[in-house]
């Protein structure tokens, strides 16, 4: 399989590049093989689409139609097959069915997206939409650079909630019965777990709930020469402070991050292997540990994130209203009541609605 760098992982001050290293040996391919020169050539145009999505129903609509008839014309064979069937759905969507010779047996679904995140071209150290193949500026490996590399452009077919949601109908009124479901999938890492020194491939089973929470803050306008006592920025500072002061709690043990370990044992070294077999033991230990790196730490609770803050118009008024908006990726542990239940409860202050 290709080998998967995120450039800026543990950087706090530089957005995330986007590149996917090419390792012809390790996908069955020569490096001089006209074939993988190709389809290098085709994943690399594929991200040049600037399919950049905002938020939901706030995408690039021209530049996802074009990706559509560059996949088009790239596959044709696939698109124009006896036994595939290919479905535009809501506009900017597609659904390829292809027919098997055994119609008893139910379908699986192959899920992935087309729009990208949105960047800032000044944090990359390339142009985000570059679409070649460059060197890794730490290793100097050849790489396919570009927003979308690593997410989900590699797999692409079905774009967020006006794609999957729309796709997800469609399927739903033709009572379309589902074997298994096989969505952008979990990365092979290498190093992030404790004790385990091969690569570990995460077998996703559940997926993390998604809850938006606006903060409102109220205060007193002013001019700035002689500001207000009672500030809105104030009680909503103190009030995102306190929500990371005092994270979700951890719920490990409740979800399958446990069974995870468990798998993990026998690979384990020592003292890992001990603590992992014994999780009814060195659960609480194994939590805090998971708590320290981010990329375990979102295994277990919760997350909490500040996207958003809105206030002032102008350098020099107080403004009276100040707003956070806060992402939250659920644990499936956790319902949605209970996250709203601890935020108010950490945050302590009736003025913060």
């Amino acid at each position: 399989m290709a080998h998967i760098h995120d450039i800026g992982l543990e950087s706090e001050l530089k957005e995330t590049d986007d590149f996917i290293k090419i390792d012809s040996a390790s996908i069955n391919f020569n490096a001089e093989d006209s074939e993988f020169e190709k389809y290098v050539e085709i994943f690399g145009e594929s991200l040049r689409y600037e399919t950049v999505s905002t938020e939901p129903g706030k995408y690039n609509r021209d530049e996802l139609r074009k990706l559509i008839k560059f996949l088009s014309q790239s596959y044709s064979l696939v698109f124009n097959h006896s036994l595939v069937e290919v479905e535009v759905v809501n506009e900017f969507s597609l659904l390829l069915t292809v027919h098997g010779s055994d119609t008893t047996l139910k379908p699986y679904l192959l899920t992935a997206h087309m729009d990208v995140v949105p960047v800032d071209p000044d944090q990359w150290s390339l142009p985000p939409f570059l679409g070649k193949v460059v060197e890794d500026p730490e290793t100097g490996e050849p790489v396919i650079w570009g927003r979308g590399a690593l997410d989900n452009k590699p797999g692409v077919i079905v774009t967020g909630r006006d794609g999957a949601g729309h796709i997800a109908k469609t399927l739903s009124e033709r009572n379309a019965q589902i074997d298994f479901l096989l969505d952008e999938g979990s990365p092979i890492l290498s190093g992030v777990m404790q004790g385990v020194d091969s690569p570990v491939a995460l077998i996703a089973v559940t997926e993390k709930g998604r809850m938006e929470v606006r903060l409102t803050a109220e205060g007193v306008a002013g001019h700035s020469s002689f500001p207000p006592k009672k500030q809105a920025v104030e009680i909503l500072s103190r009030a995102i402070t306190n929500l990371y002061k005092y994270p979700q709690p951890s719920m490990f043990g409740l979800g399958p991050e446990a069974d995870m370990l468990r798998y993990l044992a026998p690979r384990a070294k020592w003292p890992h292997k001990l603590l992992f077999s014994n999780l009814w033991l060195f659960g609480p230990l194994i939590s805090y540990a998971m708590s320290l790196k981010r990329e375990t730490n979102a295994m277990i609770k919760t997350t909490t994130a500040v996207t958003i803050l809105n206030a002032g118009y102008k350098n020099n008024v107080v403004p009276a209203v100040a707003t956070a908006h806060i992402n939250h990726r659920v644990h499936p542990s956790q319902s949605l009541e209970d996250v709203l239940a601890h935020d108010v409860a950490v945050i302590g202050d009736s003025e913060v609605k």
